[in-house]
């Protein structure tokens, strides 16, 4: 992956076949992201052995876009009622299912998500060298993401939007 060359056109690659994943009953487009994944595998900085593919953070990465969904509608447009929000986090299942990869561990409701949530977020997630690496974590200057945005352009509102995506 070219993540670390520009990460908010990684963003904007990835946003695209995730969008059509969801509306792709056949389940093509997501088992295509799923199959992009097969090889990103490693060991983490204290010798731990991790695969793309394995369910929790398969669906971690899962939980990230879905969670986008829930902060712009409580920040940027009408708060979702919590009947809103369980029906959003049982579609995002259906979702999910659709990579093909196991289900077996997902929270079962969206208040046991929010529960996931707060534990991952409090307890289990690290900083790691990835995160390090992130310029866009980093609060430091990014490429634009795109090259048919003007360089004076993107100098104005580039640290702006770099500063909404980490709040978000």
């Amino acid at each position: 992956s070219t993540v670390f060359d520009n990460e908010l056109a990684r963003l904007a690659r990835s946003a695209g076949p995730i969008i059509r994943a969801l509306y792709d009953p056949t389940g093509a487009e997501a088992r295509t992201i799923r199959d992009m994944h097969k090889d990103i595998k490693g060991t983490t900085d204290d010798g731990r052995r991790y695969h793309a593919l394995n369910p929790g953070p398969y669906f971690w990465a899962h939980a990230t876009f879905l969670g986008t969904q829930y902060v712009v509608a409580d920040y940027f447009g009408e708060p979702l009622t919590t009947a809103e929000k369980e029906q959003l986090y049982q579609e995002s299942k259906q979702w999910y299912a659709l990579y093909g990869v196991s289900a077996t561990h997902l929270p079962e409701t969206y208040a046991d998500f929010v529960d996931y949530w707060n534990e991952m977020v409090g307890t289990v997630l690290e900083k790691t060298e990835t995160v390090r690496r992130s310029r866009l974590l980093s609060g430091l200057p990014m490429p634009r993401p795109d090259d048919r945005i003007p360089g004076v352009v993107w100098r104005l509102v580039g640290p702006a939007l770099g500063r909404l995506l980490v709040w978000i």
